[in-house]
């Protein structure tokens, strides 16, 4: 089956921590407890069908940063589609989740805006200026993606 799947993909990097809260510490070493990945929501999602044998295609939104072009190789080489993977955010977005021995957790997130939900962005399309041009508005945005999506 050909699946199409919209959603956050982004680079991860979790950390293991002690406890919560955090004691303050100048510099800490938790041996083999730093890992860094790419992750999100959709990411997730795609393996999993494609490990049931469906044929994957991911829109999603990266930068045109070091973290965009990894998360681009991945998918390449796992043989999720990227044909409807856009690269016009000013960074890709990026995650820091600190875990404890307990399954708690603590996530802070970064980059997930684009650049069209600022207000300067907004601005200059009003006055007719600037902006990425691939923007999906209103009801033409379904088609439109379908249309983009090629197997």
């Amino acid at each position: 089956m050909k699946v199409m799947i919209s959603g956050l993909v982004n680079i991860e990097t979790t950390l293991r921590v002690r406890k919560f809260p955090i004691d303050y510490y100048p510099i800490d070493y938790p041996f083999f407890g730093i890992a860094s990945d790419v992750s999100g929501v959709a990411y997730n999602v795609a393996k999993a069908l494609l490990a049931l044998g469906d044929e994957i295609g991911l829109a999603s939104f990266v930068g045109e940063d070091e973290e965009g072009k990894r998360i681009l190789a991945r998918l390449e080489a796992e043989g999720i589609g990227t044909g409807l993977l856009r690269r016009n955010l000013r960074q890709t977005p990026v995650t820091v989740a600190l875990y404890d021995d307990q399954g708690r957790r603590q996530i802070y997130c970064a980059g997930l805006r684009r650049p069209e939900d600022s207000a300067q962005w907004r601005s200059e399309r009003l006055r007719g200026g600037g902006g990425p041009g691939g923007v999906l508005q209103g009801d033409e945005s379904l088609g439109r993606l379908f249309r983009l999506f090629r197997f």
